[in-house]
């Protein structure tokens, strides 16, 4: 009887050091409560894909998109998520460099000429034409270091919306369109006017990136990036606009905290992508 017990004992412990083990395992699995990128690469709402290797993410970026990566020193780098260069990473320097003048339509602008980048030989070419000399110099004038053509207000058909340097403002304006004689000919011109306040931050943040879609559909992507903080934009009346015909879907910022939290060490957002400076990519889920 006694050995009967000792057994029965012994498969008993057994199993409950069987199920402890197992719910270690279910455990480590679950995701923490807050983002903790350095020891599991945990994002809340994102996925981690890969680490890539670039030397230029440990460098103060000032720009980066589609490929292209702009350093505060006026550096440029050609970038690949998925494939590597001949160096053995995933970025490769160019040998000129680019002092970004304005940030335009995610376009680059140095003394008004618009660069354009090949990412497969790593060369740039520096464009000017009359039309876009004469409408970036006034956008230019006017104090704006990125402007984008977003929504049109009631109207108007030209309204643009700028962030001017070390600002916490986004301001909308019109491009005017006007005429003038030169030797002879009536020349069309282009001038800023009707400038207002479109949205204002707090005194402490300064605006370094953001976007306005143009088409309704899009305004969710829509963000703003500052030095602190990063916001988007929702729908406040999701379930009545989506049932009735004749209400209309109404927009508000808000304070992405997710992002927020660890807004320093990331270099590149979109809707769907999220890069950081030691290179993990990580896709929204």
């Amino acid at each position: 009887m006694k050995i009967k017990m000792i057994i029965l004992f012994i498969i008993l412990m057994s199993m409950c050091l069987l199920l402890n083990g197992c719910t270690n395992n279910v455990d480590n699995n679950i995701a923490p409560e807050t983002n903790n990128i350095e020891d599991n690469n945990y994002i809340e709402g994102y996925e981690y894909i890969k680490t890539i290797d670039c030397e230029a993410l440990k460098k103060e970026v000032k720009f980066m998109k589609d490929g292209v990566i702009i350093t505060a020193t006026n550096e440029v780098y050609g970038y690949n998520v998925d494939q590597k260069y001949s160096n053995d990473t995933n970025c490769s320097k160019f040998e000129d460099t680019v002092e970004i003048m304005l940030i335009g339509e995610g376009k680059v602008y140095e003394n008004n000429q618009q660069v354009s980048f090949n990412l497969e030989d790593l060369s740039m070419t520096k464009s000017i034409t009359e039309l876009t000399s004469r409408r970036i110099e006034p956008i230019k004038d006017a104090g704006y270091y990125i402007y984008m053509q977003g929504p049109a207000k009631e109207g108007s058909s030209n309204t643009m919306y700028g962030v001017k340097n070390n600002s916490n403002i986004i301001y909308s304006f019109e491009l005017g369109l006007g005429t003038k004689k030169e030797n002879g000919f009536n020349r069309t011109y282009y001038k800023v006017e009707k400038e207002q306040i479109d949205y204002e931050l707090s005194d402490d943040e300064i605006i370094v990136d953001f976007l306005y879609n143009k088409k309704e559909a899009d305004f969710v992507k829509d963000f703003i990036r500052t030095n602190k903080s990063y916001y988007g934009k929702r729908i406040t009346n999701p379930e009545e606009s989506e049932q009735y015909v004749d209400i209309k879907p109404e927009y508000e910022w808000y304070k992405d905290e997710v992002i927020s939290k660890i807004i320093d060490e990331v270099v590149y957002i979109s809707d769907t992508q999220l890069i950081t400076k030691d290179g993990k990519v990580y896709n929204k889920k």
